[in-house]
């Protein structure tokens, strides 16, 4: 085998160079700080929200803030934050099943849930179902992120959180328990 002249191996070095450059760009934000594709993973997407995001409690008189109001606040923060994010998208394998977001074209699945609900025996059963209809979709792969939204008296009912982390421990899903704020 004859060995490689200068030229070519100058042309190697640059291809290489150039691979790695187009592996790294597709990985950094956009112009306007967005994650691409590309480097969406369940690490990141749970960084951003735990760091960045704080559900507020709209109506603190009645403490009656629905799932609705902490999905659009959720939205209106992960367009800001996630390249692509698409709100109630249907499952790959369902006709009427949809996950509240999909961020980076099913790279992240984020399911978003109220304590006082969750807490509830029926609730739970609804959820766990639901978990593994996602797993069995599009977001089984370590890719599936369950947000708990609770409000002051929902964090201190610790045991409801063990029951709850307890019933989906079988499934492929992070969850986490997060405070809405006045």
């Amino acid at each position: 085998m004859d060995t490689l002249t200068q030229q070519e191996q100058l042309i190697i070095v640059i291809g290489i160079l150039v691979a790695a450059f187009l592996y790294w760009n597709n990985r950094r934000p956009d112009k306007d700080g967005r994650l691409p594709d590309k480097a969406m993973t369940i690490d990141s997407v749970e960084k951003i929200i735990l760091t960045n995001f704080h559900a507020k409690d709209n109506q603190p008189a009645t403490k009656n803030t629905t799932e609705k109001t902490i999905q659009k606040q959720l939205f209106n923060f992960l367009e800001k934050k996630v390249l692509h994010v698409q709100e109630h998208k249907t499952l790959s394998n369902t006709v009427r099943k949809n996950i509240d977001f999909d961020l980076g074209r099913s790279r992240v699945g984020n399911e978003i849930k109220m304590g006082k609900s969750v807490f509830k025996a029926a609730e739970r059963k609804r959820l766990v179902d639901q978990i593994s209809d996602y797993n069995e979709a599009d977001y089984g792969d370590d890719n599936l992120l369950l947000l708990i939204f609770c409000d002051e008296e929902a964090m201190k009912k610790r045991v409801f959180h063990k029951e709850v982390v307890d019933s989906l421990s079988e499934f492929s899903v992070k969850i986490h328990f997060l405070p809405i704020t006045s």
